[in-house]
């Protein structure tokens, strides 16, 4: 087997007990640290490419020509065994992984993590805001290693956009978005309602600079009060490590009174109307 590293070859990985363990995260419904684990224990002895590729757009698009040759020297290794069989297997994969680079090609983030097996049981895909170090390998285990350096460096954490009538919570592994909801404030029950779907709340809250340079309303802090229970149970659901505050600062400072998990950053910006991905951009940055 063979691991190819921003064009030095390493040495290969050595033979472990066999797992053969089917890992699909969506359909799984797994958190990022579940499916991590489970990639530790994987195993296909037919080969794995794992790929880590900066796919942040340039003019001159240099992550294909990255993605070219990264896999063509994995497959001139492998040619020089003249394993026949084996280079079919390689073939399998890389082209499925060809595919799959075109079309999302459009939806490239920073960077793209790939784990792919040669009997289709292991399947992942991760978009992410962070860039990575370039990476391509062919192994009968998944090669996880820059994986759990960056978990390390930004743990499962959540990301709480706040406005005076709306928030979005983001959970967020790696920078890339596990799951998002969306909370809006009915003002004649004095709730806040749950939505998965943006589109389906009733129009969106924005910021009045000249009411927030007041004291903050009594209703506004009251229905600020009422949320932090709703995300300090996200937060221990999705096992967060901390969060990130996006809004004006006086609703942050608000409703973190109440808020039980630590704050690793506040960004002082009204993002509510950004994509995820803008949003998780500005975090990060």
């Amino acid at each position: 087997m063979f691991t190819f590293m921003d064009m030095r070859l390493l040495v290969p990985y050595m033979n472990h007990k066999i797992f053969n363990i089917l890992i699909f995260k969506e359909e799984n419904n797994m958190t990022f640290a579940e499916s991590l684990e489970q990639l530790r224990n994987s195993r296909c002895e037919r080969g794995i490419i794992t790929l880590y590729l900066n796919t942040l757009r340039t003019r001159n698009s240099e992550w294909k020509l990255r993605l070219k040759n990264g896999l063509k020297k994995l497959q001139e290794y492998i040619e020089v065994r003249g394993n026949q069989t084996e280079l079919k297997d390689y073939l399998q994969v890389k082209n499925k992984i060809i595919k799959e680079m075109k079309e999302q090609q459009l939806k490239l983030q920073k960077s793209i993590v790939i784990i792919a097996s040669a009997d289709d049981r292991i399947w992942e895909v991760h978009h992410l805001q962070l860039e990575v170090e370039n990476e391509f390998h062919w192994e009968k285990t998944p090669v996880i290693s820059q994986l759990d350096r960056i978990q390390k460096k930004f743990p499962t954490s959540g990301i709480i956009v706040v406005q005076q009538k709306e928030i979005l919570a983001i959970d967020m592994n790696l920078g890339e978005v596990s799951e998002e909801s969306y909370f809006t404030l009915d003002v004649d029950k004095g709730n806040w309602v749950k939505y998965n779907d943006p589109s389906s709340s009733e129009g969106r809250s924005f910021i009045s600079k000249k009411h927030l340079g007041d004291k903050l309303d009594v209703n506004l802090i009251r229905s600020l009060k009422d949320i932090a229970p709703i995300i300090n149970q996200l937060a221990k659901n999705k096992k967060w490590k901390g969060i990130y505050m996006v809004g004006h600062p006086e609703l942050v400072e608000e409703i973190m009174k109440h808020i039980k998990i630590g704050l690793i950053k506040v960004i002082p910006k009204n993002l509510l109307n950004q994509s995820t991905q803008q949003i998780i951009g500005e975090v990060l940055t």
